[in-house]
């Protein structure tokens, strides 16, 4: 009993962690000045251009411009003759046609457009973070004393790590061009069985509301925090062994975005949360969530320490199972696809 509730507090902790890790804007400010070549703010500005002017404007124009006037006009020319619920209904089809014909594929294309641009943002941001780190680590080495040891140096600085170093692959993870291939297949088809699963959890009873607020959350942390460690190096299998571990910080990180969507009506979330994304992105990429993952015991110390070790989540587990066996029924016979780095094998 002292166990699950010394554990409830390390989760709450680490949940409080996350939120204000999430909230460490300042480092998207550093990150833009640091960049000399300034493509991180250009890339940035057409995030808001796009999702922010085109997007939340045309959701602007039907709101504020055509629907008043649409009603307007029918209230003059149809009212008269048809009645008021005529006029209404024939208002709301209108509304249905604006959203159909047009927000919609807005949304579609907004969205394509810009997940292509946060993958350079990631990029950009993970560069520019380096070669700042590299440069402090140069000037360091350039200021010591030369007849001290390296180690003895540097040591109490606070750059004494490469950038990522905490989230580096092992020496094999590197895989061939085929692997890498089919584990983004899988991923795909593994977050698109995701979704289908958060949609479901939605619509329970009672407890339905609270469960897709939990899961959207980690569904936002994930996708902010990916760009970076696929761009470290990172495989998918140690990507979500790593999220599943410390799955309470990840879903204090994600709360921001997911209350977005919760809250606000679905092309008005979706907007703001395009808007939203790519700086939650950028906060990742400087993130020291390798650091918060330090203070959680290993399992295998947990029987020795006074800390027992947080429970590890399962959260990917309900679909990997059914996203394994339908990637194997469309890809039979074929080992990589099924079987390889992550496909055939449960998260554990």
């Amino acid at each position: 009993m002292q166990t699950n509730l010394t554990r409830l507090r390390q989760s709450g902790k680490l949940w409080c962690l996350g939120l204000l890790e999430s909230v460490q804007l300042q480092r998207v400010v550093v990150l833009v000045a640091l960049d000399d070549t300034g493509q991180l703010w250009n890339k940035i500005q057409q995030c808001i251009v796009l999702n922010g002017c085109v997007f939340l404007g045309s959701l602007g124009w039907w709101e504020w411009a055509l629907s008043p006037s649409i009603r307007w006009l029918l209230r003059h020319t149809v009212t008269p003759t048809w009645g008021p619920q005529a006029t209404e209904v024939l208002h709301q089809c209108l509304g249905l046609l604006y959203q159909v014909a047009w927000l919609l594929p807005a949304y579609v294309i907004t969205m394509l457009v810009s997940c292509s641009w946060y993958n350079s943002i990631a990029q950009l941001g993970v560069e520019t973070r380096d070669r700042h780190v590299a440069r402090l680590r140069a000037e360091q080495q350039r200021l010591q004393p030369h007849d001290l040891p390296q180690g003895r140096a540097t040591s109490g600085s606070h750059v004494t790590s490469e950038p990522g170093k905490q989230l580096q692959p092992s020496p094999n993870g590197d895989g061939t061009g085929f692997e890498t291939i089919a584990e983004e297949v899988y991923r795909v088809a593994l977050f698109a069985m995701l979704y289908a699963e958060v949609w479901a959890l939605g619509r329970l009873p009672r407890v339905g509301p609270v469960l897709y607020l939990l899961a959207t959350c980690w569904l936002m942390a994930y996708y902010s925090f990916d760009y970076a460690w696929t761009l470290r190096g990172m495989r998918l299998k140690q990507r979500l062994a790593l999220f599943e571990s410390c799955a309470p910080f990840f879903a204090g990180f994600g709360l921001i975005m997911a209350l977005t969507t919760f809250l606000l009506p679905f092309y008005l979330g979706a907007a703001l949360s395009s808007i939203l994304f790519p700086i939650f992105v950028l906060v990742a990429c400087d993130s020291k969530a390798d650091i918060v993952l330090q203070m959680v015991p290993a399992s295998s110390a947990s029987t020795s320490s006074d800390t027992p070790a947080p429970m590890r989540l399962p959260l990917f587990k309900l679909a990997a199972q059914p996203t394994a066996w339908l990637l194997r029924q469309l890809f039979k016979g074929s080992h990589a696809m099924s079987g390889g780095s992550t496909g055939g094998r449960r998260v554990q």
